[in-house]
């Protein structure tokens, strides 16, 4: 088993620094990971609704088993990865019309993938990817309004509490599994720090009940960058797992690269203070680097990053092993079934900047952009990712036009799945095998080199 001494991890006794990849688009999907203009939630219910159950079921089943497979856990120990961290929607385990009727079919699914793992030598942490009510504002927690009424909904929070329950009690005894990861990067407004505390303190609660046993991994706010507002030992076997990944614009206007070294180690020594006051164990649970226009640096970055964190002895999980396109160490072909067949929503998507996690330059809202400038304070925050008032609103107005259209887009998107005959869904799926996927080899050599530092 897993367990935690001061600041290390232990495996059996002996120092076990995590290093690996995220199964992300998998168990939770995510827009520019997928290819759907909406949510995860939305493109379940409409493939049902269009779709009936029947291929509704068949889909996913012919999705799981395709996306992670024996040759794809083989390819990652060959990397030198010895982690996959593995995200989850509470929806793959929950209906919102039945709550705290909770259903064991993706147990299966995540119980093969940790035995692939474990005969490749790669151990796991489940990562409670989107909970109840929405601990985040964005797409990428399958939150299609803006509001997060976790923080606010005692029903939700104990949802969320009694979710865990259920998972740790399946997993209490499995010995591959490192821990679980409470909640992914939950943003909560300031008037909600002691609920998303309350949130933890219940899940822990919850999982000790059934499981004394595995680690518990707390993230901090600001999805996950700022440790100040949870700097509690919530349980004496616990380590932190801050995310990184330097999209504020200051990071890209250095080009000269021990400049850019100063400015990561700044910002990693000052996320971290709050673990080394408690000596607890640090994985950087998420960073990466995404295809677009500041690649390149962000990808210099990254390698900047993991020589930082294998000095420091962190570990650490790139998001993410596999996507679409724009992500994924290992993304599907230009010209796969997959893509072919979605070509006209890959092609909205980037005409109204679906697939963008912050706000851009766009004309159709200059006019709110420049009101919002005179409106609002610029002075950023003191950490990397904590923008200006004005930034922040006029990231709110761009995530909630997105989602809109998004939002209008989903039901068609669903449709042209359930409209496919099951030979066609399997070719389409296909493109997500191993086999069929293109390896950004750039990539792939950065993570080699410090992989094995």
């Amino acid at each position: 088993m897993f367990t935690t001494s001061g600041n290390r991890i232990l495996r059996d006794g002996k120092e076990f620094v995590i290093r690996g990849y995220n199964l992300g688009n998998w168990m939770m999907l995510e827009r520019f990971m997928f290819g759907f203009p909406g949510v995860d939630q939305l493109f379940r219910r409409y493939l049902k609704f269009y779709g009936g159950q029947e291929k509704h079921d068949r889909f996913f089943d012919l999705y799981y088993r395709t996306y992670f497979q024996k040759k794809d856990a083989r390819f990652l120990k060959e990397l030198g990865c010895n982690t996959l961290r593995i995200p989850f929607n509470y929806r793959v385990f929950e209906d919102d019309r039945k709550p705290f009727d909770f259903s064991p079919e993706a147990f299966a699914y995540i119980d093969h993938v940790i035995e692939l793992c474990r005969e490749q030598g790669i151990a796991v942490v489940l990562d409670y990817h989107a909970a109840q009510g929405y601990q985040a504002y964005g797409h990428c927690v399958d939150n299609i309004t803006g509001n997060m009424q976790l923080y606010y909904d005692d029903q939700c929070q104990k949802r969320f509490a009694a979710l865990w329950k259920f998972v740790a009690e399946h997993y209490r005894n499995n010995d591959n599994v490192i821990g679980y990861d409470i909640m992914n990067e939950p943003t909560p407004a300031p008037d909600a720090y002691e609920a998303l505390r309350r949130c933890y303190r219940l899940a822990v609660e919850a999982i000790r009940s059934v499981d004394k046993d595995h680690i518990i991994f707390i993230e901090g706010t600001g999805a996950s960058y700022d440790f100040t507002e949870v700097e509690e030992r919530f349980d004496e076997n616990m380590a932190f797992t801050p995310h990184i990944y330097f999209m504020h614009p200051r990071f890209f206007e250095p080009q000269d690269r021990e400049v850019r070294r100063k400015l990561l180690i700044d910002e990693i020594d000052r996320q971290n203070e709050a673990a080394r006051r408690l000596n607890v164990p640090i994985w950087y649970g998420e960073t990466g680097v995404s295809v677009g226009p500041v690649e390149r640096p962000r990808l210099d970055y990254l390698d900047l990053s993991l020589e930082a964190f294998n000095e420091r002895g962190y570990g650490w999980t790139i998001w993410t092993y596999k996507d679409l396109w724009r992500m994924g160490l290992v993304s599907t072909a230009e010209d796969c079934e997959w893509r072919k067949k979605t070509r006209r929503f890959i092609e909205l998507k980037k005409k109204y900047n679906l697939d963008v996690t912050m706000y851009g330059e766009w004309d159709h809202l200059q006019m709110f952009y420049d009101d919002i400038d005179q409106d609002f304070d610029h002075t950023p925050g003191e950490f990397g990712y904590q923008r200006s008032r004005a930034d922040q609103v006029k990231n709110m107005l761009w995530t909630n036009v997105v989602n809109a259209i998004g939002q209008e887009l989903a039901p068609e998107y669903a449709k042209l799945f359930a409209a496919q005959p099951v030979e066609e869904l399997e070719k389409m799926v296909k493109s997500f095998d191993l086999d069929q996927c293109r390896v950004k080899q750039d990539w792939y050599d950065v993570i080699y080199k410090r992989i094995r530092e």
